[in-house]
C-alpha cells in the first residue's frame, strides 16, 4: 500500500497523513507499522542526501554501491531516473516526516549562494584581497556580475592610486621585451614574489617600444621612433603618455653610446605621477608629468651610480661623494643626504646598488675579482638605510 508523490518521486506509505506518523517509535503502533515507517524514513533520507543542486534544479548522483545503515539491516541501490523537481515542491507536501529527514531537507534547501552576498561584505572581502594582490582582485571581480557591481574598477586612468598597481610582480624580460620564441614576442612574464606564481601577459603595446624602467609592476616604455615615453599597466592596459624625450637627450648627452643607457622610474608628484629619467654613463636627471609640454631638468651635474623608486620617491647613489641622496622630489637643501655610505674595505672593482626589501631601503655592495673580472661578483651583506 504505497502511493507515489509526483513532485519528488518518493514512495510514501498510504497512511502517511496520520498524525502518529510523526513519531515512528510511538508505543501505540504495532511493530510491523513501526518497522515499515522507519524503513520509509531511511529511504527518504537516502533520497534527500543523494540529491545534487545544479542550476536551481536537483539532480541525482549515480551511486553504484548500496547504502547500508548500520545496525538496521536496511540497504538500497540507486535508481536511474530523470532529474527531479526542486526540493521546495517536496517541502509543500501535506504529510509530516521525522526530524532527521526534515533537517536533511532543510540543509539541502539552504544553498550557499555566493552571488547573493551583501554588498558591504563583498566590499570588505574585496578590500582585503586588493591589499594582498591586485591581480587576485581582478580575478575576484570576474566571478560574477554581482561582485563586479559591488567593487570598484581596477582601471585607474591616472595610475596614481598605488593600491591598483601590480605591486610585488616582477617583469622577467630584457629591455625590448623580445623572447627567444616567436610565440612569446611582445609578451612579458611576470613573477609574483610573494607566491612564486608566474603569468605571461601579451602586450601588443610593446610593438615599436623599448622598456626602460619598472616601478610597482608598471612598465615605462620609450618609443624607438618618436622617443615619446609611456607608462603602461600590464594587467589593466591603462596607459599614460608623456612628451618625447629626444630633444633634451640630444642636449644633455653628447656621447651617442651613453644615450642608449636610459633608465626611468615612476614617482608621485603633487597632483599626478611623474616619470624621472637618468643616464648611467652621463650626468643629468630630468622629469616630466602627464600633460607637460616638455621635460625639465632636475639635476644638471649629478651622475647616479644606482637609483631605485621607494615609497613614491627616487633615491640614488652618488659614488663620487659616497652618499645616498633623495633625487625626486628635490629636498630643500640640495646638498643634504639621507645616509652616508659606510666606508667598507672597498676593493678596486665594485658596484653599489639600492634595493627595496620588506618595505626597507637597502644598500648592497658587489665587488669583482681583480684576476678574473668575468667571474660573477661577490655580494656583501646589505646595509639598511631607510
Amino acid at each position: 500500500m504505497l502511493r507515489d508523490c509526483a513532485s519528488c518521486r518518493l514512495s510514501l506509505p498510504s497512511d502517511a497523513g496520520n498524525s502518529t506518523f510523526c513519531d515512528p517509535l510511538s508505543d501505540n503502533q504495532s511493530p510491523s507499522i513501526r518497522k515499515r515507517k522507519l524503513r520509509w524514513i531511511l529511504s527518504a533520507f537516502n533520497e534527500v542526501t543523494r540529491l545534487g543542486i545544479a542550476g536551481g534544479r536537483l539532480r541525482r548522483r549515480r551511486v553504484k554501491a548500496p547504502l547500508l545503515y548500520g545496525g538496521l539491516g536496511v540497504s538500497g541501490t540507486k535508481r536511474k531516473e530523470a532529474p527531479i523537481a526542486s526540493l521546495a515542491a517536496c517541502a509543500a507536501r501535506p504529510f509530516k516526516c521525522s526530524s532527521g529527514a526534515a533537517a536533511a531537507a532543510a540543509a539541502m534547501e539552504v544553498r550557499s549562494d555566493w552571488a547573493s552576498l551583501p554588498p558591504e561584505l563583498t566590499e570588505l572581502i574585496a578590500a582585503r584581497v586588493l591589499a594582498a594582490n591586485m591581480v587576485d582582485y581582478m580575478s575576484m571581480r570576474a566571478v560574477c556580475a554581482c561582485w563586479r557591481a559591488s567593487t570598484a574598477s581596477p582601471r585607474d586612468p591616472s595610475l596614481r592610486d598605488a593600491r591598483l598597481r601590480p605591486r610585488g610582480w616582477v617583469a622577467l624580460c630584457d629591455g625590448d621585451g623580445v623572447r627567444p620564441r616567436p610565440t612569446h614576442a611582445r609578451s612579458v612574464a611576470f613573477l609574483c614574489t610573494a607566491t612564486g606564481r608566474c603569468v605571461r601577459v601579451r602586450l601588443p603595446e610593446l610593438r615599436g617600444h623599448r622598456i626602460v624602467g619598472f616601478t610597482d609592476g608598471l612598465l615605462i616604455l620609450l618609443n624607438k621612433g618618436t622617443t615619446a615615453v609611456r607608462v603602461l599597466h600590464p594587467f589593466t592596459r591603462v596607459a599614460v603618455d608623456l612628451p618625447p624625450i629626444g630633444p633634451i637627450i640630444m642636449t644633455m648627452v653628447k656621447d651617442q653610446l651613453s644615450r642608449a643607457w636610459v633608465r626611468a622610474a615612476v614617482c608621485m608628484s603633487q597632483n599626478s605621477i611623474a616619470v624621472v629619467v637618468w643616464f648611467l654613463n652621463a650626468a643629468g636627471v630630468v622629469v616630466a608629468e602627464p600633460g607637460s609640454p616638455c621635460w625639465s631638468v632636475v639635476h644638471h651635474s649629478l651622475q647616479l651610480a644606482s637609483a631605485v623608486p621607494f615609497q613614491g620617491r627616487l633615491y640614488g647613489v652618488i659614488r663620487s661623494k659616497m652618499v645616498v641622496l633623495q633625487i625626486y622630489p628635490q629636498s630643500l637643501d640640495p646638498y643634504s643626504y639621507i645616509a652616508p655610505i659606510p666606508r667598507f674595505d672597498l676593493p678596486q672593482n665594485y658596484s653599489l646598488f639600492l634595493v627595496e626589501s620588506a618595505a626597507r631601503l637597502l644598500l648592497v655592495l658587489r665587488h669583482f675579482s681583480h684576476d678574473n673580472p668575468i667571474q660573477p661578483g661577490i655580494w656583501t651583506s646589505p646595509v639598511c638605510l631607510v
